[in-house]
């Protein structure tokens, strides 16, 4: 969203530290919801004029500076400077302009995702994986769904389906992804039980 890598210029003001996640852009009027990787994506500011941001979309953290000032946040990213317009501000949401266009954001509690978990809710019917998965449907046979990957670690998913409904969810990782994080960010939320025929099984940690 907005981070810089230089330039450090005084106190933050208080009211936007803390992270921030869009949810829609506004162009020549006209209202658009965030595309799914923007929404998993954040930007934290820190009340000692440091940020971080984190893209789901490219799996990338980049840190640095800004400043605000009034109603307007500057920023640089890679020696070029940028100043966004606050037009409008509550304690939980904030409208940014740059030029024509509008980004409206709210605060989040969103951390670094590797990749996007499967629904796992085995039995649902079709329909009702389909209004759960925020991806974007590429296939849908009588007994698969094929949705495309939703960032640069993913290289998609098939929810498999019988008579009793969904049977088994199989999403593809990207072969050139970073392993160790890719472990890391399983042993955080599973619980390794062994490997076979290359293969990893994980069970909840519950």
């Amino acid at each position: 969203l907005l981070c810089c890598d230089k330039e450090d210029n005084g106190p933050a003001q208080p009211g936007i530290a803390g992270k921030w996640t869009v949810y829609e852009h506004v162009v020549d009027g006209k209202t658009e919801p965030a595309e799914l990787a923007e929404e998993l994506s954040y930007v934290e500011f820190r009340s000692d004029n440091t940020c971080e941001n984190f893209s789901y979309g490219d799996y990338e953290t980049t840190t640095g500076t800004y400043t605000l000032n009034g109603n307007r946040i500057s920023v640089q990213r890679e020696g070029h400077p940028l100043t966004l317009k606050i037009v409008d501000r509550s304690r939980n949401m904030m409208v940014l302009e740059n030029g024509n266009e509008q980004v409206r954001v709210r605060r989040s509690e969103n951390e670094p995702l590797f990749f996007l978990e499967p629904v796992l809710e085995f039995g649902a019917a079709k329909s009702r994986i389909k209004s759960l998965e925020p991806r974007e449907l590429s296939s849908d046979y009588a007994s698969q769904l094929h949705y495309s990957p939703s960032n640069v670690n993913e290289l998609g998913i098939d929810y498999l389906f019988d008579t009793g409904g969904m049977k088994a969810a199989a999403l593809y990782i990207d072969s050139e992804c970073d392993g160790e994080q890719f472990k890391h960010f399983l042993a955080s939320r599973y619980r390794y039980t062994g490997e076979k025929d290359g293969a990893l099984f994980y069970t909840g940690l519950g």
